[in-house]
């Protein structure tokens, strides 16, 4: 899928960047504050932004907390 989304042909880079990728998701569906501001840090180099963005300006995983805090609540285990 990364071949084709990227349109790149290398298999062994695409894995290569599948394993990098997979390191930076956790089990939560969240991405680090580091990981975010590294997000943003890019994102303003590519668009040419420069005024201070906020993380809380591009990320909101306050529905994510909310969906574990309920499934903690419930005592539902996977």
């Amino acid at each position: 899928m990364i071949m084709e989304f990227t349109r790149h042909k290398d298999r062994d880079l695409m894995a290569r960047v599948y394993d990098d990728h997979m390191k930076t998701i956790v089990c939560d569906g969240t991405i680090s504050e580091p990981l975010q501001q590294i997000v943003i840090d890019r994102s303003k180099r590519l668009t040419g932004v420069t005024r201070d963005v906020g993380l809380e300006e591009i990320f909101d995983f306050s529905f994510i907390r909310k969906a574990q805090a309920e499934v903690t609540q419930s005592g539902w285990k996977p």
